[in-house]
């Protein structure tokens, strides 16, 4: 028996207990199965959409792992779902995409520094200097 069994045995009522043990699994198959199981238990909410976003990205499946982030934008009021968004955009060389992203993510609250250092490398990639200099 399995530790994420076993957490779901104890208390199948909290999802947060086999959460935690899927953010420390190793093994990423097994980690993107229990995190489908949680989804389809509990639903889809911006954790778990983050997570298996990350996870999806690492097997290159990009267009779904933007889908998923879109599914839970409306959710997010404080911007990490358009900044995660803006990061998998960067990642694809979408560079204006990204750009738009990350001041979306900025306009909705996100002020982690992170949110502003991912715009001005978009935008230095963009070879926009002077808006890179200001972000």
């Amino acid at each position: 028996m399995t530790e994420l069994d076993i957490a779901k045995t104890i208390r199948p009522d909290l999802p947060f207990a086999s959460e935690v043990l899927v953010s420390i699994s190793v093994e990423p198959a097994g980690k993107q199965k229990e995190l489908a199981e949680q989804i389809e238990r509990f639903g889809l909410d911006l954790p778990r959409a983050h997570l298996m976003s990350e996870l999806l990205q690492k097997q290159k499946k990009f267009d779904e792992a933007k889908s998923l982030l879109l599914r839970v934008l409306d959710q997010d009021s404080g911007g990490v779902t358009a900044e995660k968004t803006g990061d998998l955009e960067y990642r694809l060389g979408h560079y204006e995409q990204a750009r738009d992203w990350y001041r979306r993510a900025i306009s909705a609250g996100a002020s982690n520094p992170v949110t502003y250092e991912g715009l001005a490398e978009t935008l230095t990639a963009m070879k926009d200097w002077k808006a890179a200099e200001q972000a």
